[in-house]
């Protein structure tokens, strides 16, 4: 069966409903990374052209859909110490200045969350030595992002995450998951209900004689997004009430 034996039954029916046909406009963001390129991310770090990054709406790094930190690979020895370089997570004023100066070449970047990085080391013009250093944040990227209380890579990734891809915020067509629960997704939600003692945070109601009744719910709507900053415990009712859940009704 070719197409247009598949597409006359929709044209006719089309037809006898006297619809109209219209133009759709779409944008279509195609995310060119590879799975090879994601665990070099997360591994050594990649090499940056300085035209594959870009800045986001929300100050951070995008390589290639992806949110990244950027740090300068290769360090020297001055007067008997190594003069390890910070760490950068946003267009601060340090970075600027230094893409200003034309050296934003020099950076690497990683999605790497441990604190650790991978910089090479030369004690003099052709000895070089692969190290895993750790390394000091930007300080000037914490003032620009108005960062408050103690810093890790693990939290600042959980804040913003590296799958909020494209300019729309929208996940990438390559690395975005299926939005279904994730196995062991009964259960979080058979253990929260639990430590809530099954009362809902919507009208506050004890739902601990009918636990069936109290729903987890993802507030961000993808439903394996698990952090506990995305869930709610709401009744049925409450939980029919919030946005696009209108047909629990």
């Amino acid at each position: 069966m070719n197409v247009d034996e598949i597409l006359e039954p929709l044209i006719r029916l089309r037809k006898s409903m006297g619809a109209k046909l219209i133009d759709i406009n779409s944008t279509y963001e195609h995310n060119e990374i590879t799975a090879t390129e994601l665990e070099v991310l997360s591994q050594d770090g990649i090499d940056i052209d300085l035209n594959q990054i870009s800045i986001y709406s929300d100050k951070t790094f995008v390589y290639k859909g992806v949110r990244v930190i950027l740090y300068i690979r290769d360090v020297k020895k001055y007067n008997e110490s190594w003069s390890l370089p910070k760490f950068h997570i946003c267009n601060c004023a340090t970075y600027q200045n230094m893409v200003a100066n034309g050296r934003k070449y020099r950076y690497v970047a990683s999605s790497r969350d441990d604190g650790v990085f991978v910089v090479n080391k030369c004690e003099n013009s052709s000895i070089w030595q692969k190290s895993n250093e750790r390394l000091d944040i930007c300080k000037n990227c914490l003032k620009e992002l108005g960062w408050q209380g103690a810093f890790s890579l693990k939290a600042f990734f959980e804040r913003y995450p590296r799958n909020l891809l494209s300019g729309l915020g929208h996940l990438s067509d390559k690395i975005a998951p299926l939005n279904e629960y994730t196995p062991e997704w009964a259960q979080i939600s058979a253990r929260l209900r639990a430590r809530a003692n099954y009362i809902c945070e919507g009208c506050g109601g004890d739902f601990s004689l009918t636990p069936h009744l109290l729903h987890v719910h993802h507030k961000n709507g993808l439903k394996y997004d698990n952090r506990i900053s995305n869930l709610a415990l709401l009744c049925v009712n409450c939980h029919a009430n919030e946005p696009y859940h209108e047909h629990m009704k």
